[in-house]
């Protein structure tokens, strides 16, 4: 699977950032409600990047982990969202330049 949107990607770092995160935290990183996170997680778990356990502390809670593939497929993006990034950066300076002549 690629990611094929930024928000999976997201989903992937702050799980990743987290560890083993309740869906309410991640949610709260991500400042999306608890229904919309498990609506947009569900791609990430049926391609077996993310899977989701029981707390053993509270039975009610769910937490959700990276799986191998899914540290796997993290890492794989990373090289690209810099290459992005670079490209985004370079353009908004030549925008802010331009404002300025």
């Amino acid at each position: 699977m690629r990611i094929a949107r930024s928000t999976q990607k997201s989903m992937l770092d702050s799980i990743a950032r987290a560890g083993r995160p309740t869906m309410g935290d991640v949610a709260a990183s991500l400042v999306l409600d608890r229904s919309a996170l498990a609506h947009n997680i569900k791609p990430l778990e049926r391609e077996g990047l993310v899977e989701m356990v029981a707390d053993d502390n509270d039975k009610r809670n769910r937490l959700v982990a990276l799986t191998e593939a899914g540290w796997a497929k993290l890492a794989q993006s990373m090289p690209l969202w810099e290459e992005v990034n670079a490209v985004l950066s370079a353009r908004s300076a030549r925008r802010r330049r331009k404002c300025f002549e």
